[in-house]
């Protein structure tokens, strides 16, 4: 079976050598990283070809001449010679590409298996059990084994324009807030990786709890909380859904006209697709899984920073946890909305805690902001990115009491309960009633 699996590789580094003129390393390196080969001197081969092809501009190409110069080992040039040698034709090189794709593939699924197996039967002799957490991470590793690498096909003008017809002949799928002058700046796709970026106490939590609100009249949204407990978060939803008072519902001191306006949001709020869930100590992992489990088409996540990750320092877990959600974003094609917490020193995206992998991975970046110390309702949103747009900033007003947010101009009083329909949606040109 190894041998099986040599040979497969041997014909891939083969093909490479012999066939100058269709310059065939390309081909092979969308697929295969030198990792993907399990023998010594083919993964040191594909290397080099690596290498050389990243030198090209100085003047070197990847062919046998250029390949044996960089091996140094004379006995390793013997080998590759012999590896042309062997290769009775090119005519087969994507079958022996997808043949060493494919075992890699399986190495690695069985080696995350062997570990998964491990950790669910310890032996306690030995060592500590694992979390059922890190066992669910070991699990995940297994299935992204099977999905391996994306093949990165070439498309033409004509097929580009065919797409685009398409999609201008359809309506939009974005996932809108419900502040109007904000959707109109801002729009958040399927498959977009989103911050919502603010300092303690700015409102993060009230204003993408209110967002997810609004959107769960027309899309399934998860909300994922590492730190409140799903009963708070529903206290804060009838607060700012039903324009209750926050501090009666936590004294239990609701008045008549509350309750009764709670009694009318509550057949509204219950035909929500929303759910709240309660995922302290998860992973990336877990967090992706529980989304497709539940069919979401937008999750938000508070906060970023509470997520588990592998790494030596907070530095390289949260880089791996940003990487790890906007990877998660882009395959699933899920929109995820994660919370981050911004240092007191620093400007604008330089604030974001931790890393400037961030900064990089989203495609949005939204920023709450207290302007006035003294008035603890002025609210500024900065758009500091917008990968679709313009940044952009916007003056709002926070009512704490009813956990609202809302244009300065109009919000003197609890908006009226949402519109519950497309129809509706669509009517106030939608932008929504907050």
């Amino acid at each position: 079976m190894i041998q099986q699996q040599y040979d497969a590789e041997f014909s891939v580094i083969g093909s490479i050598l012999i066939e100058q003129k269709q310059n065939l390393f390309p081909l092979a390196a969308e697929q295969l990283s030198p990792e993907d080969f399990q023998h010594p001197l083919c993964r040191k081969a594909f290397e080099v070809m690596i290498e050389l092809d990243c030198d090209e501009r100085a003047g070197k190409c990847v062919d046998p001449v250029a390949i044996a110069n960089e091996m140094k080992d004379t006995e390793a040039r013997k080998h590759l010679l012999t590896m042309a040698q062997s290769v009775p034709t090119t005519v087969n090189f994507m079958s022996y590409v997808g043949i060493v794709a494919e075992n890699s593939r399986r190495r690695t699924a069985a080696a995350a298996a062997r570990q998964l197996a491990e950790a669910l039967e310890p032996d306690f002799g030995i060592g500590e059990a694992l979390s059922m957490g890190e066992c669910a991470t070991l699990a995940e590793r297994v299935t992204q084994a099977f999905e391996g690498k994306e093949q990165r096909a070439a498309v033409g003008m004509g097929e580009l324009f065919a797409g685009f017809d398409e999609r201008m002949a359809q309506k939009p799928n974005y996932f809108r807030t419900g502040i109007g002058k904000l959707d109109g700046a801002v729009h958040i796709a399927p498959g977009h990786f989103a911050i919502v970026a603010g300092r303690p106490s700015s409102g993060k939590t009230a204003f993408t709890l209110q967002a997810a609100l609004h959107m769960a009249h027309l899309h399934n949204v998860v909300y994922y909380s590492l730190e409140t407990s799903p009963a708070n978060l529903f206290d804060r939803a009838v607060a700012c859904y039903a324009g209750v008072d926050m501090e009666n519902i936590k004294t239990r001191k609701l008045t008549p006209q509350e309750k009764a306006a709670v009694n009318r949001a509550r057949e509204d709020m219950q035909a929500l697709r929303l759910h709240i869930v309660s995922a302290a100590g998860w992973t990336v992992q877990q967090i992706r899984a529980s989304a497709m489990a539940l069919r979401a088409d937008v999750v938000f996540i508070d906060y970023l920073g509470l997520i588990k990750g592998s790494g030596k320092g907070r530095y390289e877990v949260v880089t791996q946890v940003s990487i790890d959600l906007h990877t998660a974003a882009q395959r699933t094609g899920v929109a995820m909305v994660a919370l981050s917490q911004l240092n007191r020193t620093g400007a604008g995206m330089a604030a974001l805690r931790e890393s400037g992998q961030v900064e990089q991975d989203a495609d949005v970046i939204i920023m709450l902001e207290q302007p006035d110390e003294n008035n603890p309702n002025a609210r500024t949103i900065r758009v500091e990115k917008n990968k679709d747009g313009e940044v952009c900033q916007l003056d709002i007003s926070f009512r704490g009491n009813f956990q609202r947010f809302g244009l300065v101009d109009n919000f003197h009083e609890p908006p009226p309960l949402p519109p519950a329909s497309q129809a509706d949606f669509e009517e106030i040109g939608g932008g929504g009633p907050w």
